[in-house]
């Protein structure tokens, strides 16, 4: 049954084009930037009739409008380019929401403040005694403590 979980997963991910690491985590704690986690999202978007199941046929919509966009030239084919260019797109998309993130002025660049703050408040959050410094078991501690939040079961 695990295994067909996995595989299950697996599929949504590649249907659903979130990275995995977003996939596995779905708790409150794991809040995109519509404030909804994982399973509100992937049924925001595969549960086009709203009835609060995933068909067959919603799913495999899905696949193939997925498929339709990445098949520039429309011949029923995707090229490594064509694979290649999508990947690049979803890339810059993904660089330019986290560039947004950063700019906390919105002025369109990033200065010295704003490029070390995410920096430092992953600091600070690694830092558990708060002493300026980060030791072996604080950085075991953290592993442990993000792994969980992302991997939630």
């Amino acid at each position: 049954m695990k295994t067909f979980s996995s595989i299950l997963l697996a599929g949504a991910i590649a249907v659903t084009g979130i990275s995995g690491t977003a996939a596995l985590a779905d708790d409150k704690s794991n809040k995109g930037k519509h404030g909804k986690n994982w399973t509100e999202r992937m049924f925001e978007r595969l549960d086009t009739n709203k009835d609060g199941v995933i068909s067959q046929e919603e799913y495999a919509k899905r696949g193939a409008d997925r498929f339709a966009k990445k098949d520039k030239d429309k011949d029923g084919k995707i090229t490594s380019g064509e694979y290649t260019a999508a990947a690049v797109e979803r890339a810059i998309k993904r660089t330019k929401r986290r560039f947004e993130k950063l700019d906390a002025d919105k002025n369109g660049t990033l200065d010295v403040q704003e490029a070390s703050a995410r920096r430092d408040k992953r600091f600070s959050r690694i830092d558990a005694n708060q002493d300026g410094k980060i030791d072996r078991t604080e950085v075991e501690a953290a592993k442990k403590k993000f792994h969980r939040a992302r991997y939630k079961k």
